[in-house]
């Protein structure tokens, strides 16, 4: 039983001696150093590939990453250029509408001062103007009254020459009762004479009311001129009513004149507007 086993075993030594002798191993451990060796350099052959591949699949992720970082770049820096321009036209555009509206303002501002030279003595002259009438016509009120008191006293003095102060009686002849002339006609006269001069006074008293209202008109009708040329709204048409309106003779009121007229014509022509 043993003996078969002996062989065998030695068969298989010499087939492992003749093997080494063939392959110039001439021993038994050199084989098993070669054959470590050989493993070794598989391992690390094994390993520098491992390694090639990992460093080639970075470098791909690493170009993967760096082409989505350049995009993103490209997408950021874009947005952002389109953001810049956009707030650069809109800058731009309210830049000048503020330089245009700023030049509208000073040609407004230096048409209107211009305007205002034009018109500023003659507006403080129809203040004064104004003024002036206005105190007329409270003079000419109250000589109205001190006249008229003044004419009735008189009459009553005709109709009642006898004035009775208690127990003294005062007799006033403003006319001789020798004198050929009705009493009735004498009263009538100056009756007609106290309607008269009231009339003439009340005509003076109303033209110096109409003048001052009149002046006042044109006052304020000067300052809504310059106010229309500050903002730009006034059109030659306008301009040329209110100029006439302006600067045309006073009316005093007494006769009838067409200046209504023209004042009518502004106001359609406001309306208009």
């Amino acid at each position: 039983m043993f003996i078969p086993y002996y062989e065998d075993s030695t068969n298989r030594n010499y087939n492992k001696l003749y093997i080494l002798f063939k392959t110039n191993h001439h021993s038994l451990s050199r084989f098993k150093r070669n054959n470590t060796s050989s493993n070794l350099y598989r391992t690390m052959e094994n390993n520098i590939n491992e390694s090639i591949n990992e460093i080639i699949s970075s470098k791909d992720d690493y170009i993967n990453f760096m082409k989505d970082e350049k995009d993103n770049y490209i997408a950021f820096k874009n947005e952002e250029k389109e953001k810049f321009d956009n707030w650069f036209t809109k800058s731009d555009e309210e830049y000048n509408d503020f330089m245009n509206n700023s030049r509208k303002n000073l040609s407004n501002l230096e048409k209107t001062y211009s305007e205002k030279l034009k018109v500023e003595e003659p507006s403080k002259f129809m203040l004064e103007k104004s003024n002036e009438y206005k105190k007329e016509t409270i003079h000419w009120a109250i000589a109205i009254v001190t006249v008229s008191s003044i004419l009735l006293v008189l009459l009553g003095f005709i109709l009642s020459p006898k004035i009775e102060f208690g127990k003294k009686v005062i007799t006033v002849n403003l006319f001789s009762t020798e004198m050929p002339v009705y009493s009735s006609i004498i009263i009538l006269s100056m009756i007609c004479l106290i309607i008269y001069v009231i009339r003439i006074f009340i005509k003076i008293m109303m033209s110096s009311k109409h003048l001052s209202e009149e002046y006042r008109q044109k006052y304020v009708l000067t300052y809504f001129y310059l106010s229309l040329v500050n903002s730009g709204n006034l059109d030659e048409k306008l301009g040329n009513i209110i100029l006439s309106l302006l600067f045309t003779k006073a009316d005093t009121g007494l006769i009838k004149t067409d200046s209504s007229n023209e004042y009518e014509s502004l106001i359609k022509t406001l309306t208009s507007v």
